[in-house]
């Protein structure tokens, strides 16, 4: 009975780990975007300025 228990939470576990991560993903995808968006767009302006600075020769 509990080698079967053991079994069932061994392959439960991955599951309820997935749903878990996937619900709090569909919760929190619109944060995850902005943050995602604001750190590509705040990187191609710091790629950018630094860019200008180097042909500068600052």
């Amino acid at each position: 009975m509990l080698k079967l228990l053991y079994g069932l939470t061994k392959f439960l576990a991955p599951l309820i780990l997935l749903a878990t991560v996937m619900s709090l993903f569909l919760t929190f995808w619109w944060v995850i975007l902005w943050i995602a968006v604001v750190g590509i767009v705040g990187l191609g302006i710091y790629l950018n300025v630094t860019d200008k600075q180097i042909k500068d020769g600052h």
